[in-house]
């Protein structure tokens, strides 16, 4: 689906149902990489969502509706705003692990207590440094 936000009209994918975990992609890729990890988030009863980034994908900038360049932050904000997001696990994939410590520098309040990043390699790192499956994934 597009969501249209202030500079940029997003691609995003939304399963619909739990507790939101966003998905930011890589630096090579787009919201398709993500198309595992939401099946087995979902599964897990969680509410997984992910976009392509400003400019990647299907996503496009959009200058008549918003200030450019804009910031990755900026629009997972707006993102979050858009889908009353409250609060959300926040998934970070290789570069996209960088755009989630930007994100958590940004706005500290935004995201839950326990958040993944993942910047290389096959594990999933929550803050405390254990290594669960999103059947654990713990709110």
């Amino acid at each position: 689906m597009y969501i249209d936000l202030p500079g940029v009209r997003l691609w995003a994918v939304d399963s619909g149902a739990g507790t939101p975990i966003v998905l930011l992609h890589a630096n090579t890729g787009t919201s398709l990489a993500s198309e595992n990890q939401i099946s087995t988030f979902s599964s897990a009863g969680y509410r997984a969502i992910a976009f392509d980034r400003r400019s990647w994908g299907k996503s496009m900038a959009d200058p008549a509706t918003g200030p450019q360049p804009g910031t990755i932050a900026g629009d997972l904000e707006a993102l979050a705003g858009h889908l009353a997001l409250d609060s959300f696990h926040l998934v970070g994939i290789a570069g996209g692990g960088f755009a989630a410590l930007d994100y958590a520098a940004w706005s500290p309040g935004g995201f839950a207590a326990s958040w993944l990043q993942r910047v290389q390699g096959s594990w999933w790192t929550t803050r405390s440094g254990s290594s669960p499956r999103a059947s654990r994934f713990q709110d």
